[in-house]
């Protein structure tokens, strides 16, 4: 018994004490690096007119639940129903078969019961679809380029 005592003792303190990390970065070479930006512009194909919508309860301002729980990500919303509108814009993609909503226009309805909310968000909008992209311009920018000093072979990052 007491032979695995001190095994015991001896394994534990040979685990902590034995554990060292190293990381050396080291350049080789001089390396010039640089990125080329490629700004693209989404060509859409309009449509007819597209609508969605989503429900919503809370109780207490706390407890949510309803809705489908999916929701259009990337969306650029106004207002503080962020979740409520991008559950009716992916309504309205899905039921119309679009990529996004043109010219979105919200109606959020909210009955309040004190204890008790039950909000609608209503978005109509036109149908839009991306067919490609075009490239509206290219540049080259440096991001980081690493000079190597010779003599003591350390790197400096210059932006």
């Amino acid at each position: 018994m007491k032979m695995a005592r001190i095994l015991a003792a001896s394994s534990l303190i040979a685990a902590l004490a034995s554990c060292q990390s190293t990381n050396a970065s080291k350049l080789g070479a001089p390396a010039d690096v640089a990125t080329k930006m490629i700004v693209v512009e989404p060509i859409v194909t309009h449509g007819g007119e597209i609508s969605g919508t989503s429900q919503q309860s809370v109780l207490f301002g706390i407890f949510k639940w309803g809705g489908s729980g999916k929701i259009a990500d990337n969306a650029q919303l106004p207002g503080s129903e962020d979740s409520l509108k991008r559950e009716a814009i992916y309504s309205a993609c899905e039921t119309g078969s679009a990529d996004i909503v043109l010219l979105p226009q919200y109606i959020v309805k909210e009955d309040n019961y004190f204890i008790f909310k039950k909000r609608t968000c209503t978005v109509t909008g036109y149908k839009g679809n991306i067919t490609g992209v075009k490239s509206i311009s290219t540049e080259t920018k440096a991001d980081v380029i690493i000079h190597q000093d010779k003599a003591s072979g350390l790197g400096s990052f210059l932006p």
